[in-house]
């Protein structure tokens, strides 16, 4: 059977690294366990969940500013932020519901993946609303990095290189977040049925409108597409800029406040893709979103969502040979049978890329011990 540790405090989670470390004792390292299927299968010795580390250990929402720990639920961290009319801007999704889980997940996995939402485009990732982690490296020795004001951060920007790491560099054990005032109002705009190529100009067109769009996505599959363009702030400006912005979009009807919200989050959460078999394969590729039409007619998927403007995509297809070829392209393999993302890469990197994450892995975990396997990379 395989040994579980579950450390309830900092100081138990760098014993149990630093007798990992000792033993060379393999750790699988998760949270709730809501994205585990995310990725290649960790075969380790142990598994480490975080799930005990959870709560807010201070939030001051006038300097909107959060430090939780890595175990904190986030259906408990959204709700406790619009309590005070806040949020995080970067509109972390939740994602279970692609391998059939209904987990809320955790502010560590968000993190541990660099998960954000429609409003990426607009207020950027979640390594970029990190302002300090603490954390434990896998000799299971305790760091810090970063501050909890902007202007005391100095020297190697470590929050964002954890963020996206899969735990495969250091396990966090305390997070600091920016947060930011929740918009008052939101309208969205939707448009049905352009083509791909006209519809993907469109929302490269409107990603640098001055009437500033915070949401801009593609939802098609083999004969049908509609296109959301989201507008958010006070009523009466996102009313304004909403009509200015509806010459633009053709035939569009309009959707406002609780429905708008709705909507997004069927975006967010990539629930167009979730009837999909399991053992379908879903891609999400990173591109200029200048290239989303190209790749969407190589593809063929038969449901996607190109959300950013284009500049990501999901990508929902049978099981076949196709994968993203390389350049400009970033490419992560999200779901497929667990034959598939054993034997095979799951993230597609060039050789300098590959090499350097291995340089950096090295660094942080000498041994080898954290998430082994996990982000195993391909080169081309």
């Amino acid at each position: 059977m395989v040994q579980r540790f579950y450390p309830e405090s900092e100081a138990q989670l760098a014993d149990a690294v630093g007798e990992a470390y000792a033993n060379r004792t393999t750790l699988e390292v998760i949270g709730s366990g809501s994205l585990r299927q995310l990725g290649r299968p960790v075969a380790a010795d142990a598994v480490l969940s975080t799930s005990a580390l959870s709560g807010i250990i201070d939030y001051q929402p006038d300097e909107l500013m959060i430090t939780v720990k890595p175990g904190t639920p986030m259906n408990v961290l959204m709700a406790v932020l619009a309590e005070r009319g806040q949020q995080l801007a970067f509109e972390p999704p939740m994602l279970a519901g692609l391998w059939g889980g209904q987990q809320a997940g955790t502010i560590g996995g968000v993190i541990g993946a660099n998960l954000a939402g429609p409003r990426r485009f607009r207020a950027g990732a979640a390594r970029d609303h990190i302002l300090a982690v603490r954390a434990v490296g896998g000799r299971g020795e305790v760091f810090k990095a970063g501050g909890k004001v902007v202007k005391n951060v100095t020297g190697y920007d470590l929050p964002k290189l954890l963020t996206g790491s899969f735990g495969t560099l250091a396990i966090v054990s305390e997070i600091t977040l920016k947060v930011l005032p929740r918009p008052a109002f939101e309208v969205t705009l939707i448009s049905r049925d352009l083509p791909i190529d006209d519809a993907l100009a469109l929302l490269r067109m409107l990603a640098g409108d001055p009437r500033e769009p915070t949401g801009l996505a593609l939802i098609g599959r083999a004969q049908s597409s509609r296109i959301a363009v989201r507008v958010e702030g006070i009523e009466l400006s996102a009313q304004d800029r909403t009509a200015a912005l509806a010459v633009s979009v053709p035939g569009a009807e309009v959707i406002e406040a609780e429905e708008s919200s709705a909507f997004w989050d069927t975006v967010s959460n990539l629930h167009p893709l979730l009837g999909a078999n399991p053992n379908d394969v879903l891609w999400r590729v990173s591109a200029p979103p200048s290239a989303a039409a190209s790749i969407l007619k190589a593809a063929q998927p038969a449901q996607y969502i190109a959300d950013h403007a284009g500049g990501t995509l999901w990508l929902d297809r049978p099981l076949s040979d196709w994968e993203p070829t390389l350049g400009d392209v970033g490419a992560t393999l999200i779901r497929g049978p667990e034959s598939l993302r054993r034997f095979r890469p799951t993230v597609l990197a060039t050789a300098a890329v590959s090499a350097l994450v291995e340089r950096v892995r090295a660094r942080f975990d000498p041994a080898g011990i954290l998430n082994p396997g996990r982000l195993t990379d391909m080169t081309q």
